[in-house]
């Protein structure tokens, strides 16, 4: 998750999302809805 982030980019980040307990939870919810949306989208258009 942290890859190519300076330090205070983390933080500005931890402090934006402080509820956030998995980011990689996080980060694969929003992937899959990103998917099923760009799919759902494709097929109405």
């Amino acid at each position: 998750v942290w890859g190519g982030m300076t330090e205070r980019e983390r933080r500005a980040i931890l402090r934006k999302r402080p509820n956030v307990t998995s980011w990689r939870d996080l980060l694969e919810t929003a992937m899959v809805e990103h998917h099923a949306g760009a799919v759902g989208g494709a097929a109405q258009g």
